[in-house]
Order: C-alpha cells, then structure tokens, then sequence
C-alpha cells in the first residue's frame, strides 16, 4: 500500500502541479524518498519496539492457568507472535489472550496498528511541508477517533450488554473488549455476537 500512496497520490491527487514535492516557489522537484522512509520506517520501528516490550511485559506477568490449544500460555515467543500479527490485522484465532491484562495489551497493540496508516500519512504531510494540512488531519483523526473508537466503543460494549442473552455469563469488560477489537478489525474469534440485537450492534 505504500507504493501506490507515493506514486498514485503525488500524480493526481496531492501534487497535480508537482509542488507539493518541490523545493520552493520555482517548483524544482527534490527527491523524497528519504522523507518517504523517515514517514513510513519510523513510526513503525517505534511501534515494533513497544510490541516487543509488551511481549516482555506480558510474558513476566503471566501467570499461565490455561492448558488448552487456544491457549497462549507465558512463551516470549508465542505471545509476541500474537501481539506482532495483531498489529497487522493477522487474528487467525488459534491463539488469544485470557487475563484482563493480556486483553489490555492486545487493545493497545489493535490501535497501534489501526493508526500506523493514518499516522504515515501525518508524517508525510508534515515532511513536505503541508503543514497546515497535517494540522487539519491530525485534528479531525483526533476528533473522530475519540467519537467513534473511544466513546462509540464504550456506547455500543453497553448496548451489547443490555442485549446479552441469558446464557452470556460474560460483563462489561469482556463486552468492551470484544467491541474494541471488532471496531479495529482484528478480533481473534473467541468472542461472538448471540442473538439478532448484537448481530445486528456488530
């Protein structure tokens, strides 16, 4: 997706008269492909350092008391595996986390990914100079992802409450988890709608 960011974009929709690229008012363009690492490489090492310092995180507080194949257990390697592939959106489901805690990480671990893209593209806007356009973006990504990820989660986990069946012996927390992951499009599977209410909520 990055290629086509660089090259599609800059042709025809961010830079039709090649100034967004250039290096001043005569238009001359520059190379950008240093820009272009620093927006896209950066923000990922960054993230990739805090997924291996949850994995860490996750693997010395664990406290295993799962023995089935699902279960991910206190291997470094197992649970970095699940936070790395979370993060890009790759929740097969043979593995999940179980504690509060693992499920914690694995949120943050869902909106680190979720934003990575949008977070690029800030860098790229603010690396060519366009910086009032960043400022515009960053404060309607801002603004729309508090309204619908962080207080639409919070709305819809209690609706998924009040619509919970009988048989759904799970609270607020899990509902909330489960909503927080669907939204972010990497929920693992061990959670899943009952019913036409919260079929119709997902």
């Amino acid at each position: 997706w990055v290629v086509p960011l660089f090259s599609v974009a800059r042709k025809t929709l961010l830079d039709p008269g090649a100034r967004l690229f250039s290096a001043g008012p005569e238009g001359t363009f520059r190379p950008w492909c240093c820009k272009a690492f620093k927006a896209v490489v950066l923000p990922y090492l960054i993230c990739f350092g805090l997924i291996l310092f949850f994995a860490v995180l996750w693997a010395a507080m664990c406290s295993g008391g799962c023995a089935d194949a699902a279960c991910i257990g206190c291997d470094f390697g197992n649970v970095f595996h699940v936070l790395l592939s979370t993060f890009h959106g790759a929740t097969w489901g043979h593995l999940y986390p179980r504690a509060p805690f693992e499920q914690f990480l694995a949120c943050v671990v869902a909106s680190m990914g979720y934003l990575w893209r949008q977070l690029v593209l800030l860098l790229l806007l603010l690396q060519i100079d366009q910086q009032k356009i960043a400022g515009k973006y960053a404060k309607a990504l801002l603004v729309t992802y508090l309204l619908f990820a962080v207080l639409g989660n919070l709305i819809v986990s209690g609706l998924n409450t009040a619509a919970a069946e009988e048989n759904w012996n799970y609270g607020y927390g899990n509902f909330l988890y489960y909503t927080w992951m669907s939204y972010h499009g990497r929920a693992y599977g061990e959670f899943a709608p009952i019913g036409a209410a919260q079929e119709f909520l997902a």
